[in-house]
């Protein structure tokens, strides 16, 4: 009981330097924490000042992130694991040489050796190789260090292969060293390094302030006020709580991980399924990765490879953004209605209990700060401020914010309210500075593996391939973007996924004609769906281990849930006008007011509901408007259109007919789904739900 008691209390100090249930190693979480707040000052400053040079910005981002990431697998090992916790510090020093090396030698690297490197460098840049692919293997697993070394291989040996589409003449060693790291700064500390440091960095570090400050808790509170009331309640807060949180998280998958155990569990006791509310979390959390300002921040990314401005992005966002969540809490009360589910009777709760006594005014006015930071950080950006300074701006009101209200909450104490606001600053710089480190790693490894398709060619080779297989047919070569932007993406943070699919994915689009910013939001909106798309799926794998349910059941919900984005990428190429492309205001209104009945339709087709039941003709007369706005000219569309007002004029004006509820009676925790044909049939019955 008193190992729990220190190990709460390590917690509250340092969060997730502390595993729960594992030893507390005290001198090596302090060292931890020391390090981790270290690494997120560097980068505070460095947002504001600009001290470091471009190369040793990098250098500092991603070897101390490896640094930091080993010391943090180290202090959350058992006492028992103690040949992991030794291996785990040593792998932590020996990337401190990289750091200490390229940071003292970055003049020398820079101007006498950066064409002709010492044998020195090339060392350097192995052992590198080496600690930040080992730190992303035990981060995110095999998947990022795997495509890694294919690249080194394919840079290394491609003059063995075959003459032909993979041929190249082969880089020697040095050049190879040089290009995955020195002297030329490439590869893991490269141009993506760079946006990543100055950028994602920063908002990680905001996100980090908010969890700390209770900026999750708000958030859960607020979007119980808004749509508590509705039927399916507490669905529909999950929708926008992770929503909101998702946007900065940057991972769809540790949004899951961080919301679900509170929204999930409350479906659950409003009467949803196990897969469906595990789908539901799943789906919220990788609308959240597409929803403007900051598109998980993927947003400064995409501005910073296309040079678009960033208004522009953030407008054409908007409407794709409105039509999936009005779709998802549509189709949520759909589902809700035939199962007879009603509003919430209760705010899901987190781990903190003193915002769950406040009324919705108190909790807006206790967190105030929040509120005015967050505010502060949107108008900045439309400003034109840098991202990274914003987010910085936005920090600084969120603490000092939480200094006066602990100050004011404590002023019988104002010694205790002090120690208070030193604990949320730490578990503030801690938790940032974790997620920081962890993105910084994975996108150095996607770096290596960019610079050997450009130093090789294959990008661009690929590109011509990918356009020789669709002969042509626009078609043809979307489906097949859209193919491989699901396959590269899997099991990769948004910003990640982005990097990989837009220089390997979007240029063929780019080439064929399709506009500059309609590719790259094409492929992004497809590389964020292999989160919840089988057979990976990790996000949905995530839900379904926190709901109890089937891994497949949720899986398949979160492909009908999510249809608008596997829809709307379509649309962003056959009408560009949906992302604001040479057209006004009303006009982008008015195709995205069109594309939502269209996307709309799909549900009443899948759930065979619209006002009431749907009988089967009804849902065959609905399935041109699916698919009118693909087809060329105004025609299909009145006609499908015409067919979609008739039948909802039948529900609304015709006799009144009965619904069958069916209860999740034979929900039990892990039930195989058989065959995928079952599952379908039983979707499509009249009036019946998954169960």
């Amino acid at each position: 009981m008193q190992a729990n008691a220190d190990a709460n209390t390590w917690r509250n100090w340092f969060g997730d330097l502390v595993a729960p249930g594992a030893s507390v190693h005290r001198s090596l979480i302090i060292v931890t924490a020391i390090v981790a707040i270290a690494y997120a000052v560097a980068h505070a400053v460095q947002a504001k000042y600009y001290l470091l040079p471009s190369g040793q910005l990098k250098n500092l981002h991603v070897n101390m992130g490896a640094v930091l990431a080993f010391l943090m697998m180290a202090s959350r090992t058992d006492r028992a694991q103690r040949l992991r916790r030794g291996i785990l510090i040593v792998l932590a020093a020996l990337a401190a040489i990289p750091l200490v090396y390229i940071h003292h030698e970055h003049g020398a690297l820079v101007t006498d050796r950066i064409l002709f490197p010492e044998d020195m460098d090339g060392w350097i840049a192995m052992l590198m190789l080496g600690t930040v692919f080992v730190a992303a293997w035990l981060e995110w697993g095999l998947t990022v260090p795997i495509l890694g070394m294919l690249g080194l291989l394919y840079g290394a040996f491609g003059y063995l292969l075959p003459d032909g589409f993979l041929y190249h003449t082969g880089i020697s060693f040095d050049r190879l060293m040089s290009y995955s790291s020195i002297p030329s700064f490439n590869g893991m500390l490269g141009g993506l390094i760079e946006e990543s440091a100055r950028t994602i960095f920063m908002f990680m570090l905001f996100a980090g302030v908010l969890i700390a400050t209770g900026g999750a808790e708000l958030i859960m509170k607020l979007s119980f006020a808004a749509v508590g009331h509705l039927r399916a309640g507490p669905a529909q807060i999950a929708v926008v709580s992770s929503a909101l949180f998702g946007m900065i998280s940057g991972s769809t998958v540790a949004n899951v991980a961080a919301q679900g155990p509170y929204t999930i569990p409350t479906m659950r006791r409003c009467g949803f399924s196990r897969d469906f509310a595990g789908a539901i979390e799943a789906v919220s959390s990788n609308g959240g990765q597409i929803t403007p300002p900051v598109l998980g921040l993927t947003a400064f990314l995409i501005v910073g490879l296309t040079g678009i401005p960033y208004y522009e992005v953030m407008v054409a966002t908007l409407v794709p953004a409105a039509i999936f969540y009005i779709y998802l809490m549509v189709s949520i009360h759909i589902e809700a209605i035939r199962n007879g589910i009603g509003a919430a009777a209760e705010a899901p709760k987190g781990e903190s209990s003193e915002i769950d006594e406040m009324t919705v005014r108190q909790a807006a006015l206790w967190h105030l700060h929040i509120i005015v930071a967050t505010s502060a950080l949107f108008w900045l950006l439309s400003n034109d401020m840098p991202a990274g300074q914003a987010a910085l701006y936005a920090c600084f009101i969120i603490l000092g914010g939480e200094a006066f209200k602990q100050l004011i909450k404590h002023r019988s104490n104002l010694g205790h309210g002090i120690v208070e606001f030193v604990r949320i600053a730490v578990l503030s710089l801690t938790t940032g500075a974790r997620s920081g480190a962890q993105v910084a790693i994975v996108i150095a490894v996607i770096g290596v593996m960019v610079e050997m398709f450009v130093a090789t060619g294959l990008g661009q080779k690929m590109s011509h391939i990918m356009l020789e297989v669709a002969d042509g047919s626009l078609w043809g070569l979307l489906i097949l973007a859209a193919i491989v932007c699901l396959i590269l993406g899997a099991g990769l943070p948004t910003s990640a996924a982005y990097i990989l699919v837009a220089l390997l994915g979007a240029p063929a689009l780019t080439n064929f004609g399709v506009p500059l910013l309609a590719a790259h939001l094409f492929v992004f909106f497809y590389a964020n769906l292999s989160a919840i798309t089988p057979p990976t799926a990790l996000a949905a794998l995530v839900a379904a281990n926190i709901s109890g349910g089937s891994f497949w059941r949720t899986s398949v919900i979160c492909c009908w849930l999510a249809i608008p984005c596997f829809i709307l990428p379509f649309m962003f190429v056959i009408h560009p006008e949906i992302i604001g492309l040479n057209t006004t205001m009303p006009i982008q209104l008015g195709m995205g007011t069109l594309a939502l009945i269209s996307t709309i339709s799909t549900t009443f087709v899948v759930s065979g509901f619209m006002f009431g039941p749907l009988y089967w003709y009804e849902r065959l007369l609905l399935v041109p408007s699916i698919v009118c706005l693909m087809l060329p000219g105004w025609l299909p569309s009145v006609i499908s259109y015409g067919l979609l007002a008739l039948v909802a004029t039948a529900q609304l004006l015709g006799p009144k007919r009965t619904l069958v509820l069916k209860t999740y009676a034979k929900d039990e925790p892990r039930q195989s789904l058989g065959r995928f044909s079952r599952f379908l049939v039983r979707r499509a019955e009249q009036g019946q739900a998954v169960d």
